[in-house]
């Protein structure tokens, strides 16, 4: 669809309630605005939000009632905050409810554990309107505009569902998982009509109107990557948003087979994973276009962005304040800590994401006056590829993880080319009600003959850099 048709019709269409839509869009443009400020406006912005957060939630979360003082200003608010404790994947797990006020709309939601430790949490209105609208800034920093198409090489279970997935590979087999939730039979006496198919309905005529096309990340196989290339070189998007591993492996694919994409038109986002220097020149003379870097997780969406000058990845200073735990952080690696501003229901407070990094130095050549992260590292995974070739995303066993309490850290392990262990750390009850389960759905996935085994254990060991690998590959394909 024309890139002005999609803008005209998603704001007049897609409004799912009392000007939802617009509103996203308003929050788009304010991010947009907010890139044109001073240093001293971004300061004056972040410290009149971070006072704000921190009285409410020490007025109205149990949990921050003794951990936050009452003497919080906008103008102490700054040097007051590394005096207050971080809160840990742990507290979250084991605090849910005590961090949560109950008298605001909210929606659960979850980690899958890119970290190796999967988390519920909850989220509200605003904090839906915020992520839609910096995913759109982030995107923007990439060249998008409203309207542009969009292609999706992705893999989550809430977005890449059948209904979601390019209309043209539909009558293939396009899920790794069967049983994915959202697709059970439920029916509405009143219409007739099965409410997951008006869903679906739904879904696919939003997607359409949008400009948007999802290709599942969690199966890459060869036969299933040459259907996404017919697809994308009908679709043509603007800008192609994937996983960095997804998107690496998918350029050595068009590589080998001499398959020369002239799609996007405009950019390539990474996102999800780290991005390294070799799998960026490994890509960008693939596609003969420029790879934006993106960072960002479940709970606050898109934290940070590159943009044009690809000199680090700018903060999204408005809905959030980033800390790096470390003596120098600009020069020695530390733990991501978020504070943010866009979700009351569940305000979190110097949180620690379990991911690495450090500040980058001095102004950008763009002009922009956020602060950047330079370098983002933590999360590591390895590809699985299966006995018949199927290339299956690490992400995807996260994703076992999501909606299950109690679990606190875990670990795929592809031992052979047709063994696997999952490594749990949970209570004996949570093994017991889910071991079944998640050998089901990951010999769905790497096929039904593959030998899966469930291990619950004490706790899962760092790799030596310090790094918790959540999938990890002991076979050598050669590649």
């Amino acid at each position: 669809m024309n890139s002005r048709l999609s803008s005209y019709l998603s704001r007049l269409l897609v409004d799912r309630r009392g000007g939802y839509r617009r509103d996203v869009l308003r929050r788009f443009d304010a991010l947009r605005d907010f890139d044109c400020l001073s240093r001293h406006d971004i300061d004056m912005h972040v410290s009149r939000e971070l006072a704000q957060v921190l009285n409410f939630a020490r007025e109205h979360v149990s949990f921050y009632m003794d951990r936050i003082p009452p003497d919080i200003s906008e103008e102490n608010a700054l040097a007051m905050l590394p005096q207050l404790p971080m809160l840990t994947k742990q507290d979250v797990q084991q605090s849910l409810h005590e961090l949560c006020v109950k008298d605001i709309e909210r929606f659960e939601d979850a980690t899958g554990g890119s970290s190796g430790v999967p988390t519920i949490f909850y989220t509200d209105l605003e904090r839906k309107k915020a992520g839609e609208a910096s995913t759109y800034w982030s995107n923007g920093l990439a060249g998008f505009d409203y309207g542009d198409r969009v292609a999706m090489l992705w893999g989550s279970d809430r977005d890449c569902r059948p209904e979601t997935i390019d209309q043209r590979l539909e009558g293939r087999d396009r899920d790794c998982s069967s049983n994915r939730r959202g697709c059970e039979p439920l029916g509405d006496a009143r219409s007739g009509v099965p409410r997951v198919q008006f869903a679906q309905i739904k879904a696919v005529a939003r997607n359409m109107i949008e400009n948007v096309r999802w290709y599942n990340a969690f199966d890459m196989g060869e036969n299933r990557m040459h259907d996404f290339h017919a697809g994308l070189l009908n679709f043509k998007p603007h800008v192609l948003v994937a996983y960095a591993g997804s998107l690496y492996e998918y350029a050595k694919f068009l590589n080998i087979h001499s398959l020369k994409p002239q799609y996007p038109l405009k950019s390539i986002v990474s996102s999800a994973e780290v991005l390294t220097p070799a799998m960026r020149k490994s890509v960008e003379r693939v596609f003969e276009r420029p790879i934006f870097d993106r960072y960002g997780n479940r709970e606050f969406g898109p934290i940070a962005a590159e943009c044009e000058a690809h000199a680090g990845l700018h903060i999204n200073e408005h809905d959030m304040l980033v800390e790096i735990d470390s003596p120098d952080p600009y020069e020695i690696p530390g733990e991501i800590i978020v504070t943010y501003f866009r979700n009351r229901v569940m305000p979190f407070v110097r949180y620690n994401t379990g991911d690495i990094g450090v500040f980058a130095k001095g102004e950008c050549a763009c002009g922009r006056k956020t602060k950047k992260l330079k370098t983002i590292d933590g999360r590591t995974s390895d590809s699985i590829r299966t006995k018949d070739g199927k290339l299956i995303h690490g992400e995807y066993f996260t994703h076992l993880m999501y909606g299950v309490e109690g679990v606190k850290a875990f670990q795929f392990v592809q031992e052979a080319m047709d063994a696997y262990v999952l490594r749990v750390v949970c209570c004996p009850q949570i093994a017991q009600m889910y071991t079944d389960p998640w050998i089901e759905s990951v010999k769905g996935c790497v096929g039904g003959n593959g030998n899966v085994r469930v291990e619950i254990v004490d706790e899962i060991p760092l790799l030596p850099s310090g790094k918790r690998k959540f999938t990890l590959s002991l076979v050598d394909h050669g590649l």
